[in-house]
């Protein structure tokens, strides 16, 4: 069994979050009863990014595995979850989610993942809208994906996925990642990831008298291209390599108004355009020296890239072309940097003398 908890005040706006959970943690047959509570006024962002706060959600999994060989399995298990979600203020209902997950290890030490979700109420968007109070009513919603990886201890491998969504539109995306490691001093894993959803609805724009919240329709189109790399030089010093290159594609096809009741209305009379394409470059190269026990230093060259460029007439640069654009876009913006972090250790440092 184990009990666990969390919970804060943010002193400046004097909000609180609460997150807790109760469950048993072993054997075959498994659960857990979690509840996560956010205040409306609760800010944490000094500390790292919140989406949103104004949220009450309590949830239970449970699960059931087996973790040891048992047939063609090194180990299994399926676990179903339920989340009801609401605002904490005021105490509205925003939806219910439905869960399911398995994960297994097969003997050759092929890995196989599935996911379900479904959100069978459909969702009540209070935060879609940008407006205090407004809100948006979303359709039912369905994701299913599986995922599969081969053996990592030989020197090819590969990581698969592949998926499809369904709220509005429909959509799909997949994933593929090969391997390939050389003796234990070098590795490197290569990821491309394609993300379609056609005949989504969200937010595009807010009039200038504030009196009309504009959605539209549209097909996003996400590729993301990244390369990690590793090289070990000997047990105390190594390499390491993070690219990554983002793109995602937004192309509206109609517009509406949101009215009072959530619902959405056309409009046709909505006469700015979009359409945008955004990219984001990464490049992370870090040498890291274990120079004593429990001390390091790392140099590190950071290069990042970020455009947000408006479309006319549809005119999308094709993939190559876009790569080309960012990769001369006058907006790189590099940083080296040096840590050294020294361990002391207090024994050594005050220990007695003649000791």
């Amino acid at each position: 069994w184990s009990m666990q908890g969390d919970s804060g005040v943010a002193e400046l706006t004097h909000g609180q979050y609460i997150d807790a959970s109760l469950g048993k943690v072993s054997g075959n047959f498994r659960f857990d009863y979690n509840i996560n509570l956010m205040t409306e006024t609760y800010e944490h962002n000094a500390l790292g990014y919140l989406r949103r706060n104004n949220e009450l959600t309590h949830g239970l999994d449970v699960e059931y595995g087996v973790y040891e060989p048992q047939g063609p399995f090194l180990h299994w298990n399926a676990r179903l979850g339920i989340d009801y979600n609401s605002l904490y203020q005021p105490r509205e209902f925003t939806h219910l989610n439905i869960s399911a997950h398995s994960r297994m290890m097969l003997k050759g030490y092929l890995f196989v993942m599935s996911n379900i979700q479904y959100r069978p109420t459909g969702m009540n968007d209070y935060f879609e809208p940008r407006v205090p109070g407004r809100v948006f009513n979303r359709p039912q919603y369905f994701e299913a994906d599986a995922w599969i990886s081969s053996d990592y201890r030989k020197p090819l491998a590969v990581d698969m996925r592949v998926g499809y969504r369904s709220e509005f539109g429909t959509g799909y995306f997949f994933s593929i990642g090969p391997r390939i490691r050389l003796g234990d001093k070098f590795l490197f894993v290569y990821t491309f990831e394609y993300d379609k959803f056609a005949n989504q609805k969200g937010f595009v724009d807010i009039t200038s008298g504030r009196d009309q919240i504009i959605f539209g329709r549209r097909d996003n189109i996400t590729y993301t291209n990244s390369i990690e790399g590793s090289y070990i030089f000997s047990n105390k010093s190594w390499l390491s390599l993070n690219v990554r290159h983002y793109w995602s594609k937004v192309d509206y096809e109609e517009y509406y108004t949101l009215e009072q009741n959530g619902g959405l209305s056309s409009y046709p009379g909505y006469r700015h355009n979009a359409d945008l394409s955004y990219n984001v470059f990464n490049v992370d190269l870090m040498y890291s020296w274990n120079f004593a026990p429990g001390s390091f230093l790392k140099l590190v060259w950071k290069n990042s890239i970020q455009d947000r460029e408006q479309v006319r007439a549809n005119e999308f640069h094709s993939f190559f072309g876009n790569l080309e654009n960012i990769l001369g876009s006058r907006q790189a913006q590099n940083s080296f940097s040096l840590k050294v972090t020294y361990y002391l250790d207090y024994k050594y440092l005050f220990r007695k003398s003649g000791s």
